[in-house]
């Protein structure tokens, strides 16, 4: 079943490290970390695209696993720069702003609202990024921090262009930049998966088709 959408069309970008360097941290007993990392990254496009058109699905990644995955799909799809997760983002902006020049648009349309979502939520449901993406829409820049509050997950701003400042305590880098923190209860939402710890609680809440294939015969212990 499709998530009604946002009331404002939104762009989400979704950059994916990919295998074989994405989720080095990531240790799970007889399970490969490169599918590892691959399912986690299609159970969040595949919960994306229950809010979002295709379309305007922005996926950065350069493993062919995941981009043929995506282009079946009809996600845009754009080449990961491989200069990290902030340059990832803003290559895949500079592509959305392209791609708007050659749409038609209404006279005095506003600039396209744009959003940063990290690949690594698993447990993520389409409601949920619909949910997070109508608050947001009341505010020119606005951010919801991981379940530790230090990180950051999704950065939006309706102004054009985003700003990232992803990485370690990244919250507090974008609150002193100018984007409000949004402390919403979508615990789906907020658990990006790094270490074995996060993968259990991305579990618990319930994760996609995809990663729950892989490990339906694992234990994964909390920390």
């Amino acid at each position: 079943m499709t998530a009604p959408q946002s009331l404002i069309p939104w762009w989400v970008i979704v950059p994916v490290k990919g295998a074989p360097a994405g989720k080095s941290r990531l240790d799970v007993a007889h399970a490969d970390r490169a599918a590892l990392t691959r399912a986690i990254a299609l159970d969040t496009l595949d919960a994306v695209a229950q809010a979002i058109p295709p379309d305007r699905i922005v996926l950065v990644c350069s493993d062919p696993v995941i981009v043929k995955y995506g282009e079946n799909a009809g996600l845009l799809c754009v080449p990961d720069p491989v200069t990290g997760l902030n340059a990832a983002v803003r290559h895949a902006d500079g592509a959305i702003g392209a791609r708007e020049r050659t749409m038609p648009h209404e006279r005095d349309q506003p600039p396209a609202a744009v959003a940063a979502l990290l690949g690594d939520l698993p447990a993520l449901r389409g409601e949920d990024l619909t949910e997070a993406l109508t608050l947001a829409a009341s505010y020119d820049r606005a951010f919801v921090p991981d379940r530790e509050g230090t990180g950051t997950v999704l950065l939006t701003d309706r102004t054009g262009t985003l700003h990232p400042r992803f990485g370690e305590g990244s919250a507090e880098r974008h609150e002193k930049s100018g984007y409000l923190r949004l402390d919403l209860e979508l615990p789906h939402l907020r658990t990006d998966v790094d270490v074995a710890e996060d993968l259990a609680a991305a579990l618990q809440l319930g994760c996609g088709a995809n990663l729950a294939t892989l490990l339906a015969d694992h234990t994964i212990p909390r920390r």
